[in-house]
Formats: C-alpha cells, sequence, structure tokens
C-alpha cells in the first residue's frame, strides 16, 4: 500500500466494460478487472465513473449519447483527469487498460488523444462501429450513436479508432479471442496498421477463448490464460511505466 495522494508512482487507468454497466468497488484479481491484481505489483489503479454510468442521474448516463458525443466525452473526460493527476505529482507516468467497451475506450483514446498515455493495455476491444452496425447490434449502438449508419456513415468513421489508427503514438497491448463475438479479423487489422507505422505493439491471440476468460471452459484453460495474461499485462506497464 502507499500513502494517499500518492506521489509519482506508475498509475493504470482502468476502464470498465458496458458503457452501461455500473461501476462498483471489487476485489476481483483478472487481468480484464486489474483493480486488485495492480497494486500488488506497485500500480496505483485510477477508476473513474464517467459519462454513461448508474449512480449519478439521467442527465449523466444519457449525455454519452446525446448529441454526437459519443466517442468524445467520456475519452475527453478521461483525459482530462489523467492531465491533472500528473499536475497534482500523482503520477509522471500513467497507463490505460480496459475490455470490451473498456477496451474501446482505450484504442478510441490512443486516437484521440495520442500523446496522454505512456502505454495501453486493450482487451477484446471493440474498433470499428462500422462492423458492428453490419454485425446487427440493432440495440446499444443506435442509442449511443443517436443515429443509424445511414443517416450518417461518416460519423460512425469518426468513432472508430481503425480508420484513425495512424495517429497512434502509444505502445499498445492488446488480447483478443479466436471465438470472440468481435471479429478478430478487425483487431488484427488495427494492430497491422500501428505496426505499419512503426509504433510499439503486442497482439496475443487466444485460441478459442470468447469474449474475455471468464467463461471460458474448462476452467484450467481460462485460469492458464489469467496468469499468462496477467503476467504478459504486468511485463508490458512495468517496461513502460518503470516499475
Amino acid at each position: 500500500t502507499v500513502a494517499f495522494p500518492p506521489q509519482n508512482i506508475p498509475i493504470v487507468v482502468w476502464i470498465a466494460g458496458g458503457p452501461t454497466e455500473p461501476v462498483v468497488s471489487t476485489w476481483q484479481n483478472t487481468v480484464e478487472i486489474p483493480t486488485a491484481l495492480l497494486p500488488n505489483f506497485g500500480f496505483g489503479v485510477l477508476v473513474t465513473p464517467l459519462y454513461g454510468r448508474y449512480g449519478f442521474g439521467a442527465e449523466r448516463f444519457n449525455a454519452l449519447a446525446d448529441n454526437r458525443n459519443f466517442g468524445q466525452i467520456d475519452i475527453d473526460a478521461q483525459a482530462e483527469i489523467v492531465d491533472l493527476v500528473r499536475a497534482l505529482g500523482w503520477a509522471d507516468k500513467v497507463g490505460i487498460a480496459g475490455c470490451s467497451y473498456g477496451g474501446y475506450v482505450v484504442t478510441q483514446s490512443i486516437t484521440r488523444h495520442p500523446t496522454t498515455y505512456d502505454a495501453a493495455h486493450t482487451m477484446c476491444s471493440i474498433v470499428d462501429m462500422v462492423t458492428e452496425w453490419s454485425r446487427g447490434d440493432g440495440r446499444l449502438l443506435p442509442w449511443l450513436m443517436g443515429m443509424t449508419i445511414y443517416d450518417a456513415p461518416e460519423e460512425f468513421v469518426r468513432v472508430s479508432p481503425i480508420y484513425h489508427a495512424q495517429a497512434v503514438q502509444t505502445p499498445l497491448l492488446a488480447f483478443h479471442g479466436t471465438k470472440d463475438f468481435l471479429p478478430i479479423a478487425v483487431m488484427e487489422n488495427f494492430m497491422l496498421q500501428i505496426t505499419e507505422n512503426g509504433v510499439l505493439n503486442k497482439l496475443f491471440k487466444f485460441q478459442d477463448a470468447t469474449h474475455g476468460f471468464a467463461n471460458l471452459s474448462p476452467e484450467t484453460l481460462a485460469n492458464a490464460y489469467e496468469f499468462y495474461g496477467a503476467q504478459e499485462q504486468l511485463l508490458w506497464f512495468r517496461e513502460h511505466l518503470g516499475q
């Protein structure tokens, strides 16, 4: 443990899945939710429930989907918080991690704010809203976007990290399951573009894994992936955040 407020320790911003899922305190010790894992190895973990989360009223919840805010309002708010963390002297190096929608926030953050984060780890990530629309995500995505893709296809491109991979400067670690409902080929495309731009990255493809490791069967395989993934996550942040 460290005293609060921290002073110049490496901090990892963690983004929960969702975005409509509640953000709660948990001692779960997994690579997807590393709020207990990373502090055991000297990293601070910063969790901030932003727009589109329960507990702060309907206006703040719906703000994520209002006025074409999706893909920027929570992304920009998190970047502003990181700037404040540095200004307060809490950390000089900051990473970002998340799974599913949290993975989207990671990839969108490093395209929209390419110099804010020193390292990133995305898991089971959404990177292409055009693909998501074509896959039939007919409930959440129209609400988040406030439109269909036929109304303004350029908006779906604007909020999709895969079309802005040339902006990425942050070293990126990515995990993706070969049986994730989010097509692994899309993530491979995103990482290939980053590679061609000369940005350090690693993509681990987990055979037969679905959307994360928690529901993977048999349990022995899920546990093996968790242990291996945790080691790679720790090595990545140690290398790039200086721990």
